[in-house]
């Protein structure tokens, strides 16, 4: 039958992979080590 193809999330600010997303928060300026959010879309703010 058909193949899945399976799409890789991007960022919504660089448009990279999330993986390869290197925007930093707005609030921390940090990138990975930010703890500003838990979870997708669920920022805190600090």
């Amino acid at each position: 039958m058909g193949e899945f193809i399976v799409l890789e999330p991007k960022c919504e600010n660089c448009g990279n992979p999330i993986d390869d997303c290197n925007c930093v928060c707005p609030y921390c300026g940090e990138t990975a080590l930010c703890d500003c959010c838990i979870g997708r879309d669920a920022v805190t703010g600090g």
